[in-house]
């Protein structure tokens, strides 16, 4: 099972002076990019359940009327999205 490294001491510079830092993880497969994502969420924090329950959601396009009523999906549908940051509101 592979991991992600922990960030170097730069990225975390950034993530620090910023906010946000960019880095990359190459894996294999949906499964692997999931244990990726959790693995650098629980190096940054303590990951938070979405409205699915899940740690990790993999996000598909919605037609307005399959989408959840309290979503951008809702609003804008498969069209273009405005600018937003998931779980923001958290």
């Amino acid at each position: 099972m592979q991991t992600v490294r922990r960030l170097s001491p730069k990225e975390q510079a950034v993530l620090d002076t910023c906010g946000w830092v960019s880095t990359r993880c190459h894996v294999a497969s949906a499964e692997a990019f999931k244990l990726a994502l959790l693995t650098l969420a629980r190096y940054l924090g303590t990951p938070k359940a979405t409205r699915s329950s899940d740690l990790v959601d993999t996000l598909t396009p919605k037609q307005a009327e399959d989408a959840h009523p309290n979503s951008l999906s809702r609003i804008a549908s498969t069209g273009q999205q405005p600018w937003h940051m998931d779980m923001a509101h958290r």
